[in-house]
């Protein structure tokens, strides 16, 4: 099957011969699917990513990334889709990449059920001031602590978070906890 793959000069083959080379290898195949990746047709691109993704996800992120800044959009919904592995460690590392995300990749990551995968979706350069707001709306103080970290938080959510977890310091009431998040405000103008 390899062979035939790499031989094949016919575009609408080719697909076929990547989705039977990945039912049918294993690991070891992974390596004979990923130069497929950059083929200049968009099913071979599709099909190769689908197989790759098959053999080995943990394998292919770095192929991930790329396919989610591909110049198809096709292929980068099916690599957002694909972001959505069920294993937290390729999830992590998709809410960590630096590549562009989609709205509906973003806000898959954002209801992820690890909070890790949260705070990292949260510390996203690219998040839009909306997701951000839908992010607040957490009953989380880490990610209310994650969001104040970021640079281009909307001025209002910042207020209001730190209004919120300054309230909440109150409600705590130690003095140390207190004198702590004076400190905080105080650092960065607040006070």
């Amino acid at each position: 099957l390899a062979a035939a793959l790499n031989a094949e000069p016919e575009p609408r083959v080719r697909p076929a011969l990547i989705e039977a080379l990945a039912a049918t290898a294993s690991v070891e195949g992974l390596p004979l699917l990923l130069p497929h990746l950059g083929d200049p047709d968009v099913a071979v691109r599709l099909a190769a990513l689908e197989g790759a993704f098959k053999l080995g996800a943990a394998r292919v992120l770095p192929e991930l990334e790329r396919a989610l800044a591909d110049s198809s959009p096709r292929v980068r919904r099916r690599a957002a889709l694909l972001a959505a592995d069920p294993d937290p460690g390729v999830r992590r590392r998709v809410a960590r990449s630096p590549a562009w995300l989609p709205l509906s990749a973003l806000l898959g990551l954002a209801r992820d059920s690890s909070r890790a995968i949260q705070y990292e979706v949260a510390r996203r350069p690219d998040l839009p001031v909306e997701l951000q707001w839908c992010l607040a709306e957490s009953h989380d103080r880490g990610m209310k602590a994650v969001l104040l970290e970021r640079q281009s938080l909307d001025s209002r959510l910042r207020a209001r978070l730190e209004g919120e977890l300054f309230g909440l310091a109150l409600q705590r009431a130690s003095k140390p906890g207190f004198e702590a998040l004076h400190q905080w405000l105080e650092g960065r103008g607040r006070a």
